[in-house]
């Protein structure tokens, strides 16, 4: 909510006193996301062990999980204009992920990032980028990326040269390379 009004701040506490002031009218959910907040930030503060049992914890993070990917489809449909119903109706979405991007200067990175195969790829004018966010939406919300065959497309999605063959590793070298 405060990204996309542009009132994001580095300091928790400045986000959560900018959280609690911000106009309800333009958020879906603004009182489940003050809540999720809160706790996050009374814990980042104040971290403590639980005596939860394990199912609890899991019924928890459940709930904070299927919340964050309510709230990036939201954002990620506001940004793109195109509504997503799910991680996976994203990640199938043929639209451009990066809209304004030079195509150009995209054909560069590719090469760049993913050898000269990328040449013969259709995304290839497309911001490498794009490549890492269909991948988050799989591999942070998708129960199916364990899926032996989604693994496979997702190392081939997001493979260089250099690349081994653990998606979340692969991920984690792009990001580093990309950002």
């Amino acid at each position: 909510m405060l990204a996309a009004s542009g009132q994001y701040h580095w300091s928790c506490l400045e986000r959560h006193g900018r959280l609690k002031q911000i106009s309800d009218a333009n958020f879906p959910w603004p009182n489940e996301a003050r809540h999720h907040h809160a706790v996050g930030v009374k814990f980042k503060l104040h971290p403590h062990r639980t005596q939860l049992p394990r199912a609890a914890l899991q019924t928890q993070h459940e709930n904070v999980t299927a919340f964050a990917l309510k709230i990036w489809l939201w954002l990620e449909s506001r940004r793109l204009g195109c509504r997503f119903k799910s991680a996976r109706d994203y990640f199938l979405n043929p639209s451009g992920k990066c809209p304004g991007a030079n195509p150009w200067r995209n054909f560069f990175v590719n090469v760049k990032t993913f050898g000269l195969a990328s040449l013969f790829q259709t995304r290839g004018l497309r911001h490498p980028r794009e490549r890492i966010l269909n991948a988050l939406a799989l591999l942070l919300w998708e129960p199916s990326a364990s899926n032996p065959e989604l693994r496979h497309w997702l190392c081939g999605e997001l493979r260089r040269r250099d690349a081994g063959t653990n998606p979340v590793e692969i991920y984690q070298g792009l990001w580093r390379r990309l950002n």
